[in-house]
């Protein structure tokens, strides 16, 4: 059985709900991982984030890892530029 049945678009409203404090205090880890999740599923909106916020302070430090780095480049051969 899957463990989170959530499809990628309501993962990355989840991460942006925890991005900007909607409904759930403010977590800088857990939009991290649900925008990660999101973005993992080719959502090129999460994945535009994902790279955009990389070189924002964040709560949590986001390093541009080679994943992130692919994410982004998915996202700009989907047209998100």
């Amino acid at each position: 059985m899957n463990e989170n049945p959530m499809n990628a678009d309501e993962q990355f409203k989840l991460g942006l709900c925890y991005l900007e404090g909607i409904g759930v205090p403010k977590d800088g880890n857990k939009m991290v991982y649900w925008v990660t999740k999101a973005a993992e599923q080719n959502h090129a909106g999460a994945q535009f984030l994902l790279i955009s916020l990389s070189g924002a302070m964040l709560p949590v430090p986001l390093k541009v890892t080679p994943k992130i780095l692919m994410l982004f480049l998915l996202a700009a051969v989907m047209s998100w530029f």
